[in-house]
């Protein structure tokens, strides 16, 4: 019996070991990836965040930061699927379902977009980057009170955001052209 929990205790050191191993090794390729991806060297961030996810394969960062250098660098479909494992791992990963709506508009999967889009904006509200998408989405499905209310929530929250006042005024133009009261 003391035989036993010997070995079950070495066992338990021994993972426990690699678990920290894999850990740090995780920590240090998911920071260099970022570093890379900021200094503009997006085919080695590729290679350091699938360093970080041969040590941590269940990580949805990594999988969304590697979705969006895969993205940067026009490997659109690669991104989608790197962004789908990542809300498979975190399923209200405002980000990535933000990330994977952009990659889909490109798709021209417009409807697929803006359902990711607004599950973005419904996990977090106060996501500007993602309202802004959402407008535009609906904008391309003709939506356009709902597309202005959207721009309008995202100049209210970043009222700084490139691009928002022109889109609103746009949608505005739209609007009264097709008669449509505010």
């Amino acid at each position: 019996m003391r035989r036993a929990r010997r070995i079950v205790l070495a066992l338990l050191m021994l993972l426990g070991g690699c678990a920290a191993a894999a850990a740090e090794r995780y920590e240090k390729h998911y920071r260099r990836g970022w570093d890379a991806y900021h200094a503009d060297e997006r085919r080695e961030a590729i290679e350091e965040f699938r360093a970080a996810l041969a040590a941590y394969p269940q990580s949805a960062e990594a999988h969304n930061a590697l979705g969006k250098a895969l993205y940067d660098v026009g490997e659109r479909d690669e991104a989608i699927d790197e962004y789908e494992l990542a809300l498979r791992y975190r399923p209200s990963f405002a980000e990535a379902r933000n990330n994977l709506g952009v990659a889909l508009l490109e798709a021209s999967d417009v409807t697929g977009a803006v359902a990711q889009f607004r599950e973005a904006v419904e996990i977090r509200p106060t996501y500007a980057v993602a309202q802004y998408n959402l407008c535009l989405g609906l904008e391309l499905l003709g939506r356009f009170a709902d597309a202005l209310a959207r721009c309008r929530e995202a100049q209210r929250l970043a009222p700084s955001m490139s691009g928002l006042s022109a889109s609103i005024d746009r949608l505005q133009a739209k609007m009264d052209e097709a008669g449509w009261a505010p």
